[in-house]
């Protein structure tokens, strides 16, 4: 997101992308888009076609499946695949399944994803900054790269945040997060009608699951 809002800016991106290839693998993984995921799309989406899909609001059921509570709230329901390459088709024009015709902007700056860059240092110099990173797909390959700005977006195990915030360390939670995914076909009909087009939960003791 932020480097599409950049380069419709003007200035030139290049993303280090730590995981080894373009394709990554769908697992499944639901996603709320949210209020401000919207206004991000309405405004820098480029690409004439649905993202997600609308589900009218939210049910709790019991042991006998039954609802015991329901709430009617708007919501627009999509996947991390989905999202993830919608961003590159309007990010650097990347031809995916889920995005067949990408469409960029006329003027804008110059962007690209360099997959398999595993950035392993920072370095300030003379008022810009040195992003060092090992090629994975070229034998470790070591190579620097020149930034006026960097946004580290590297998730939990984040090299950038051990280099600029040492002194912190993830601990445990008190929580675990399972996910497990069904083919819709092997659904009975019963079941495709309880929780189609829904967002549905199942509270228990000390936890909860949802669909």
């Amino acid at each position: 997101m932020a480097g599409i809002v950049i380069r419709r800016l003007g200035h030139n991106v290049q993303v280090l992308e730590q995981y080894p290839s373009d394709i990554r693998q769908e697992v499944g993984a639901g996603i709320t888009a949210g209020p401000f995921a919207q206004d991000f799309f309405s405004k820098y989406d480029l690409v004439k076609e649905p993202y997600s899909i609308p589900s009218p609001g939210f049910q709790i059921l019991d042991k006998e499946l039954n609802v015991k509570r329901a709430r009617k709230q708007p919501m627009q329901m999509s996947t991390w695949n989905v999202l993830h390459y919608r961003l590159r088709a309007n990010f650097d024009g990347f031809k995916s399944e889920f995005c067949e015709s990408p469409i960029l902007p006329a003027s804008q700056g110059e962007g690209s994803v360099k997959a398999g860059a595993k950035v392993t240092n920072l370095v300030e110099k003379d008022g810009k900054v040195l992003v060092e990173y090992q090629d994975i797909l070229d034998g470790g390959k070591e190579h620097i790269v020149k930034c006026d700005l960097v946004i580290a977006a590297d998730g939990a195990s984040s090299t950038i945040r051990q280099k600029l915030l040492p002194g912190i360390q993830r601990t445990y939670s008190g929580y675990l997060g399972w996910r497990g995914y069904v083919d819709e076909k092997e659904l009975s009909e019963n079941t495709k009608a309880l929780l189609d087009p829904k967002v549905t939960a199942f509270d228990y003791k000390d936890g909860y699951a949802i669909g």
